[in-house]
């Protein structure tokens, strides 16, 4: 219980500090990651959806961790940073490093495309009885 309070807190001294403070844009190698807005990806790191990675997506992917409202425009896929298919708050800590601009051997910042989900085909199967008659005896039917 404690560890959810404790994650509960950091949320709500993140978003305190935030509303207090402004949103405060870091710049990244003196460049900031550009949005290719369209619905065909995603900016790595980007998780609030703005356009940019900045310390505010690792609020966001804090406040989405404690179940605080984050807005229509989170995408779970540039949160998850390290794509492990979990949003975990060494997420966070890691879009965190980059805007520190601390080397990482993710590439955050770069656009992505979504996964293109696939569809199993059906497998017809032979029937593993042959067929009966309909009278219920059992009796096989010829089959030519």
């Amino acid at each position: 219980m404690t560890f959810k309070i404790r994650k509960i807190t950091l949320a709500l001294i993140s978003a305190a500090a935030l509303f207090l403070f402004g949103t405060v844009t870091v710049f990244a190698g003196n460049t900031l990651a550009e949005s290719n807005s369209n619905s065909e990806g995603y900016i790595l790191g980007d998780a609030n959806g703005d356009g940019y990675v900045t310390i505010s997506d690792a609020t966001s992917i804090q406040m989405f961790l404690v179940e605080l409202p984050v807005g229509d425009d989170f995408s779970e896929y540039a949160a998850d940073v390290d794509g492990d298919g979990e949003i975990k708050l060494e997420d966070a800590v890691t879009i965190q490093k980059w805007v520190a601009e601390i080397e990482l051997p993710y590439s955050i910042g770069e656009f992505f495309e979504f996964p293109v989900a696939t569809t199993a085909q059906p497998t017809t199967e032979a029937p593993t009885q042959p067929p009966t008659d309909d009278d219920g005896w059992g009796r096989i039917i010829f089959q030519p």
